[in-house]
């Protein structure tokens, strides 16, 4: 979402390897402080981290009433690769 509002790759890089790090700080708290085991922990910060990816593309249901809109988002290159990975590139639809 950083790249196609217009973010430097690597800014977005950067902000998503402090997100694991964070991921990794909680999930080291619930296991350490609140004595959950590790596996545990582990799957509710997954569970979590997944939650916020469905509401930042634009789906799932919102813990919180927010008025703004969702980004609308327009497909202009898609590369698939040999391993099988789509390597797609989105602007913001008009």
């Amino acid at each position: 979402m950083l790249t196609v509002h217009g973010a430097h790759p690597a800014v977005a890089i950067l902000v998503c390897m402090l997100g694991g790090a964070a991921a990794g700080l909680v999930t080291a708290v619930l296991h350490l402080k609140l004595r959950l085991n590790v596996l545990l922990a582990s799957i509710l910060v997954a569970t979590a981290a997944y939650s916020v990816c469905l509401i930042v593309m634009g789906t799932g249901k919102r813990l919180f009433r927010d008025e703004r809109a969702t980004a609308k988002l327009r497909l202009i290159e898609s590369t698939p690769t040999s391993t099988g990975v789509v390597i797609a590139r989105y602007e913001p639809a008009r």
